[in-house]
């Protein structure tokens, strides 16, 4: 997928679009010294398949690690390659400057992430684009979790915008270029037979332990 072909330009300084992105802007300053705040300064951590794992084991009741469910990693691996490389193209294309870079002094919520973020590729949000396309991948295989899991690869979407590290359209563009992605992936018989094979690794575990 084109990620730079796909996706429109980043909203234009002016323009009511980029009035709504200093908004949330705004409003997610305000949320940094608060519970959400915070949490969102935990989920710039999670760049890792293994972090994505531990979270999602924890919220699911599945045992998600490469040692417990193999066939699941394997179709993850699959999955976040062709999904993360999507976004390459488009960040090079538009090389939008971050919040920071335009609001000089702003240390975002991760001070310490700061200086290894390039201040000109905001748009899109990689770390939306790994969020959100892990979430539409496990949601796929455990569906009767896919409510819970869909909430919580959103809600770490927006915490990029919360902590500073994105515009909000960014974060947006990143959930929509994972979602193009995945969809594209799932026309693949060799990806279906991935996923088919993960989920009934993950159905024989569920049965193991009488869930």
């Amino acid at each position: 997928m084109d990620g730079g072909a796909l996706l429109e330009e980043p909203p234009a300084a002016g323009s009511t679009a980029f009035a709504s992105d200093e908004l949330f802007y705004e409003y997610g300053r305000t949320l940094r010294n608060t519970p959400r705040g915070r949490q969102a300064a935990a989920d710039a951590d999670l760049v890792s398949l293994e972090s994505f794992e531990r979270r999602y084991s924890a919220l699911t009741g599945y045992r998600l690690s490469k040692a417990d469910a193999p066939r699941t990693r394997l179709a993850m691996q699959a999955a976040m390659g062709p999904i993360l490389e999507s976004m390459k193209s488009a960040k090079k294309k538009f090389m939008r400057p971050r919040p920071f870079a335009v609001h000089e002094g702003d240390e975002t919520c991760r001070p310490d992430q700061k200086p290894h973020l390039n201040p000109r590729m905001s748009y899109p949000s990689g770390h939306s684009v790994r969020s959100w396309g892990y979430a539409l991948v496990l949601a796929s295989l455990i569906p009767q979790k896919a409510e819970a899991i869909l909430r919580e690869g959103l809600r770490e979407t927006d915490s990029r915008w919360i902590c500073g590290a994105h515009w909000r359209s960014d974060t947006r563009a990143g959930r929509l270029l994972a979602s193009a992605a995945f969809a594209k992936l799932t026309a693949d018989p060799a990806f279906i037979r991935l996923l088919e094979d993960a989920r009934k690794e993950l159905e024989e575990q569920a049965a193991k332990e009488g869930r």
